[in-house]
């Protein structure tokens, strides 16, 4: 559903089930990335993590997109360095909205840990 109202709305959008079919396309340098909650060979928030350890990606805005309600659950969504943890049912447009405000943004730079 996402995906047919991103592309009519001008977008080119990729699509995988996976992490590790999704990580076929992060070659491309996408402007947004859109995370499910759960996907066949790990969770969302994983994926977020590893997506925003990289340099490549480290700006790129990434929207978890999830139906769980649970406190603990959403808390590791969003400490999960996603940019934004939306909850279903979301209209495409909403969703939309949420990545534009993402773009509108400064980017967040990455957090490097010192030792004191």
């Amino acid at each position: 559903m996402y995906a047919l109202a991103f592309r009519a709305a001008g977008f080119h959008v990729a699509t995988a089930r996976t992490m590790r079919g999704a990580s076929r396309h992060l070659h491309s340098n996408p402007d947004a990335i859109v995370v499910g909650a759960v996907l066949a060979d790990g969770s969302g928030a994983e994926f977020v993590a590893r997506l925003k350890q990289t340099t490549q990606l480290a700006t790129t805005p990434i929207i978890l997109l999830t139906g769980f309600i649970d406190r603990a659950r959403f808390d590791a969504m969003r400490n999960s360095g996603a940019d934004a943890v939306v909850l279903k049912p979301c209209l495409p447009p909403d969703l939309l909205d949420h990545i534009e405000r993402l773009w509108s943004r400064p980017p967040r730079r990455m957090r490097t840990a010192t030792k004191t």
